[in-house]
């Protein structure tokens, strides 16, 4: 399973990037530095289940832990995001860097 980058709210987005300290349209071209930017996703996810899910809580996660709360977990050896979960749709604006 795919992140579904098109299912974040824009202060989702925000705060990844802010958190991560990367854009998420860098996502897509898994040349991503791996702790700060899946911790803030994972925060992110976590955080529309548990509202008391912390920063701290998500920076002690391992990678297994990190990529089941991120649903990359599956048989599928790449751990990047799916780069089609990038594409906008037609009546979205374009990301700017």
């Amino acid at each position: 399973m795919a992140i579904d980058f098109n299912t974040l709210t824009m202060g989702e987005i925000a705060r990844i990037e802010k958190l991560g300290g990367v854009p998420v349209s860098t996502f897509a071209s898994g040349n991503v530095p791996l702790g700060a930017p899946m911790a803030a996703l994972a925060l992110v996810l976590k955080n529309r289940e548990d509202k008391a899910y912390t920063w701290n809580d998500a920076q002690s996660l391992t990678f297994p832990e990190v990529a089941a709360i991120l649903g990359t977990d599956t048989d599928d050896t790449d751990t990047t995001a799916d780069a089609t979960a990038l594409e906008t749709r037609e009546d979205a604006p374009a990301l700017e860097e």
